[in-house]
């Protein structure tokens, strides 16, 4: 259908501008087939055309009422019909208007061969004139489209008329060629003076867009400046005072307080390189597919410690719009995402805090990231109400740099605060979809059958995770009372109705949460039911020390508690078999698991895990013999802490996986990393690319073994 209209310029290709030009010519053209239809009605049945040849004239009249319909259907529907498609409502319309055309033609020529220009068929004719140049306005933009549809409505009535070979049937004929040809040459003026009209206001609108644009940018810029240059003299003197009471008054600790310093000191200038590069728009923002959802679980886990220092609760909540994959830059997006997570920690105490993800499709390939954190209860801040002038030196420098950040990845950071002093950060982010199939991390109906307890003191936190239970397939029953929770559990049993599954957050600073553990261990009564306790592995060694294991139907989920790892612990506790049975059954189960080593020397504990894989799995040294390969691997094992290049594998996979796609398939290859790092070989890891990274040196609930299991259920659930 392209051969009617195909966008060439700019204005073409603006959608506002082409729904404006087709609800103008929608506009005329439902007063036309109307109208048309009446016409033909009076002047065929108000004649002798209907008496001399009255099946010919039914024939005519259905079928035109047939098309008059249709293009009723695409008219008049045309608020309903068009937002959905644009294109193809404009191709639909055009091919049946084309055959509307034709079929005028035939009535036409049907009129004049039967009345040889006697009775209606001059007044036929010259409704026809009228109509094709009212019609004209309506359709100039189209124009070779507008030049067939007068071709087929004017030039048969004119060869018709040549047919019939008397003197006024050819005065007839040549008036209308000659009327086709000062009319075509009318349109394509008046077509070419349309866009002529249009690219001169869009390119007028573009520049004074641009302008503002600039003085916005401009503007913002030197507010931002002025934020920055004023957070930074805070800094100064802040670090000025420091170092000089380490220098002045030495003590016992000064190797921790010279460290401290030389700490402020890097992130100090950090701080300064990244604001440079945002002011001079430098600043490098990368598009690379990285796991939204596994990145942002691993930057959260790492200040759950610190958050329960301070008697704070962090959890997370990824909406199940939420792509796996984005593309985008992964280590800026981490880099704002610690910088407010570490203010909101910084700035509260005695609360719950909620980090709520979600992501709003804007085209089918592109959307918007929302980013919220927020207080899901009232608790007590540094000061009666919030402000931001109210932090400390460095966060204040890091909140600055983070604005400026999400403005360059076309975004932005918002402050929402309340007259209670309770606040929200809001960062937002314009993100393309990396994979076509907008592949979840979301398994519905996994553990379909099955009841659990959910229980937190939270009413906000335990409506957002029994979303999460019930979308796995649990039967849920929710309580934020833990004296109520046992009483439930207790009737239940009996009952016989009984609930077999718990889940409940470890709240050491909260005395029923304690007394609760403590009951849950000491009961015989619910000894057999499964007690699944969120806990930070510092937390759960603790209660492990305590006799709290799985002797008495304890397990433990990491915080943060996200799909993956409610998954990966109900996995193992609804399993018949040890962890290391169930190690040996994943790893048989996955044939095609390719552990990448590049040939880098490895560190010890990085190559005793290779041994326990290799009689599982294929070792690759070589990125040739990964690249022969990757037609026929599901799961992708590397070493991330060495000094192989993570990146040029991952650029391999990537690329192999859209080979896939474009071949009408939609696998997809995990990359799961394993290291023994500190936390920021974790942050290195996601940047590259890698879908999930596994500290082998962490005592975590989250082991090599599950994340194999879970990336192939995953895998399985959308074959």
């Amino acid at each position: 259908m392209s051969i009617f209209f195909e966008p060439t310029t700019k204005v073409q290709r603006d959608r506002r501008i082409m729904r404006d030009t087709d609800t103008r010519m929608a506009k005329y053209s439902r007063r036309g087939v109307v109208f048309n239809f009446v016409v033909f009605l009076i002047c065929v049945f108000g004649g002798r055309f209907y008496n001399e040849n009255p099946e010919l004239t039914i024939l005519l009249t259905s079928v035109l009422l047939i098309l008059t319909l249709l293009r009723g259907l695409l008219l008049f529907r045309f608020d309903s019909l068009y937002p959905r498609a644009p294109t193809k409502w404009r191709n639909i319309y055009f091919a049946i208007t084309l055959l509307g055309a034709v079929w005028w033609g035939t009535i036409l020529v049907s009129v004049i061969v039967a009345l040889r220009f006697d009775d209606v068929a001059p007044l036929l004719l010259l409704y026809n004139v009228i109509f094709f140049s009212t019609t004209a306005h309506a359709f100039a933009p189209y124009q070779k489209f507008l030049s067939y549809y007068q071709f087929f409505g004017i030039i048969p009535a004119a060869i018709a008329a040549f047919i019939l070979r008397d003197l006024m049937s050819m005065i007839y004929g040549a008036l209308l060629m000659m009327y086709y040809m000062i009319l075509t040459h009318q349109c394509r003026l008046i077509s070419e003076n349309y866009w002529e009209k249009l690219a001169a206001s869009y390119a007028l609108a573009q520049k004074a867009f641009q302008a503002e644009e600039e003085r916005r940018d401009g503007k913002a810029s030197l507010s931002l400046s002025k934020e920055f240059l004023a957070r930074l003299d805070d800094s100064l003197v802040d670090f000025r005072k420091s170092l000089t009471s380490s220098m002045n008054e030495p003590s016992d600790n000064s190797k921790e307080e010279v460290e401290s310093v030389n700490r402020d000191l890097l992130g100090l200038a950090d701080n300064i390189h990244d604001f440079r590069s945002i002011v001079y728009k430098d600043i490098q923002i990368d598009n690379k597919i990285f796991n939204i959802r596994h990145e942002l679980q691993y930057l959260v886990s790492e200040f759950i410690e610190q958050a329960e220092s301070k008697e704070i609760q962090v959890e997370t909540s990824l909406s199940a719009t939420l792509p796996m994959r984005l593309k985008g830059d992964a280590t800026r997006f981490a880099q704002v995402i610690k910088s407010l997570l570490s203010i909101f920690i910084e700035s509260s105490e005695h609360c719950s805090v909620l980090i709520e993800v979600q992501f709003l499709r804007e085209y089918e390939k592109a959307g918007e990231l929302y980013v919220t954190f927020r207080k899901v209860n009232q608790g007590k801040l540094s000061g009666n109400k919030y402000k931001e002038q109210d932090l400390n030196p460095n966060q204040s420098l890091s909140l600055v740099v983070a604005k400026g950040l999400s403005e360059a990845m076309s975004g932005s950071i918002e402050l929402i605060d309340s007259v209670t002093g309770e606040f929200e950060y809001r960062f937002n982010a314009k993100l393309d979809i990396a994979d076509v199939i907008g592949q979840l991390d979301f398994h519905r109906g996994r553990f379909n059958g099955k009841t659990i307890m959910l229980v937190h003191s939270s009413p906000a936190i335990v409506d957002i995770k029994r979303q999460e239970l019930d979308a796995l397939g649990f039967t849920v029953v929710t309580e934020t009372q833990h004296k109520r929770a046992k009483q439930t559990l207790v009737q239940g049993i009996k009952q016989g109705k009984v609930i077999e599954n718990i889940i409940f957050y470890y709240e050491p600073y909260n005395s029923n949460s304690l007394r609760f553990v403590s009951e849950l261990n000491k009961s015989d009564e619910l000894r057999y039911i499964n007690k699944i306790i969120a806990a930070t592995p510092k937390q759960q060694q603790e209660l492990l020390d305590q006799g709290v294991d799985e002797e008495r139907n304890f397990y433990y989920v990491n915080k943060p508690v996200g799909l993956f790892e409610l998954e990966s612990t109900f996995d193992s506790v609804f399993s018949d078999s040890s962890a290391d049975q169930l190690s040996d059954k994943v790893l048989n189960k996955q044939q095609n698991i390719i552990l990448y080593t590049g040939g880098v020397t490895q560190d010890s504990i990085v190559l005793e895990e290779i041994k326990m894989l290799s009689q599982s799995c294929e070792i690759i040294e070589s990125l040739d013999a990964l690249k022969a390969k990757l037609h026929q691997v599901n799961t992708i094992v590397i070493p991330c802490d060495s000094e192989l290049d993570v990146s040029d594998v991952v650029n391999e996979v990537r690329n192999q996986e859209l080979k896939v796609v474009k071949d009408g398939n939609c696998e997809f290859i995990p990359i799961i990393g394993i290291g023994v790092g500190d936390i920021s070989q974790g942050y290195c890891a996601f940047e590259t690319g890698v879908d999930d990274y596994i500290n082998l040196n962490s005592h975590a609930t989250k082991t090599l073994d599950s994340s194999l299991n879970y990336w192939e259920s995953l895998k399985n659930s959308e074959r």
